[in-house]
């Protein structure tokens, strides 16, 4: 029989390996599973304005929204780059494709998060003028670290930028 004070040693050793397998700052998934930390999926409406300035496409007409402060999702987290470089989402009116560029990462996955966005563009009245799912983002393996992406999809049904007062940005993570 195995003496009292091993006992606690032994569990104290397993709890801390337990422990350090599953801190926040590790790099890889964990397997410990937890609750999201936001809301998920959600919502956020952002104005619709001219957008084409971050964009590299010269001589196009561009107009969508843009993201300056973070915006969670369950475990992950959408947000710009030191203030200067938004998440944003534009019409191009001159090859009629959506163009997505996002940055995001999570903060806990069981094996990858990936980030979904489905844009619905709404007049003054708050009615949908139309929507697009946007391909996903990358799948995120690791965690706290960033990811980033571009996607573009063909919009041949876009609304006429003069009708559009916002957009709609849901997402799942």
């Amino acid at each position: 029989m195995a003496k009292p004070g091993l006992r606690v040693l032994a569990l104290a050793v397993t709890t801390t390996l337990i422990g350090l397998t599953t801190l926040p700052g590790s790099s890889y998934a964990s397997t410990a599973s937890t609750a999201a930390s936001a809301p998920n999926p959600r919502n956020l409406m952002l104005p619709f304005e001219h957008v084409e300035d971050l964009f590299s496409r010269p001589g196009h007409a561009i107009f969508g929204s843009r993201l300056w402060s973070a915006f969670p999702v369950g475990d992950c987290v959408m947000a710009p780059a030191f203030d200067r470089d938004p998440v944003t989402v534009g019409i191009d009116y001159t090859t009629n494709e959506l163009i997505w560029h996002a940055r995001a990462w999570t903060t806990h996955t069981n094996s990858a998060d990936i980030w979904h966005s489905t844009f619905s563009f709404l007049n003054s009245a708050g009615q949908i003028l139309a929507t697009v799912k946007a391909p996903d983002g990358p799948r995120m393996p690791r965690i706290n670290t960033t990811y980033e992406w571009e996607r573009v999809v063909s919009f041949p049904n876009r609304p006429n930028f003069t009708e559009v007062a916002s957009i709609r940005w849901h997402a799942a993570c």
